[in-house]
């Protein structure tokens, strides 16, 4: 609820309601990175299966997964601006404290939910990588016009031309909205990546649109 153009309702709490009427059993907490949003999760959210959590003291059979959304603004090889977000998954909280104790030095962290970097993504593969290697990064809706891997404004022509030496690293990408399966088969690059499909919900009726 801490993200640019993002509903207030967006709650952990809300979020719990919203996935059980659609029926979602996994959701992400989105913007571990805000400090506030961070304080909540730590308050409100108490472990349950290995890298999951739940609602303290809740019946729900919804789990939450620690996740978080960040944009790298840069410039590439060619000199020309670039613009891409990225999700972050972590496994504990331990290891998110560690994260945006690092991150709160690339920018600052309590003035968006999504915070924006001005270093290279590469950068951020290779500074997570490094920090656990069970953080996941996942190039976020990519097929987007905007702040996107494949995107019209802004984006790249494929995986290596964004990442370069960190390549091996991106093992995912979430398609976003602009994307159908279709269209992920005609890119062969994509032949060795999991593809995934989140519901970017910046509303909580938006949740679980994807499905």
């Amino acid at each position: 609820s801490y993200a640019q153009a993002v509903s207030p309702r967006m709650t952990l709490t809300e979020l719990q309601r919203q996935a059980e009427i659609k029926g979602v059993h996994l959701i992400g907490t989105g913007g571990f990175t805000h400090p506030l949003h961070f304080k909540a999760i730590e308050t409100e959210l108490e472990a349950a299966e290995p890298g999951l959590f739940k609602i303290k003291n809740s019946v729900s059979k919804v789990r939450f997964m620690l996740t978080a959304e960040v944009s790298n603004i840069f410039y590439g090889k060619t000199r020309q601006e670039k613009r891409i977000h990225t999700l972050l998954l972590a496994p504990s909280l331990e290891i998110v404290r560690k994260l945006n104790q690092e991150l709160s030095r690339w920018g600052h962290l309590e003035e968006d939910g999504r915070p924006t970097f001005r270093r290279h993504v590469k950068d951020l593969i290779r500074f997570t990588r490094e920090l656990h290697p069970d953080i996941l990064p996942i190039p976020a809706h990519a097929w987007t016009p905007w702040y996107s891997l494949f995107g019209s404004n802004y984006g790249f022509n494929s995986i290596e031309e964004c990442f370069e030496e960190e390549t091996p690293y991106i093992h995912a990408i979430e398609t976003g909205m602009d994307c159908d399966p279709a269209m992920i088969q005609r890119v062969s690059q994509l032949d060795n990546i999991t593809c995934v499909s989140f519901s970017d919900a910046h509303s909580p009726e938006r949740i679980g649109r994807e499905a």
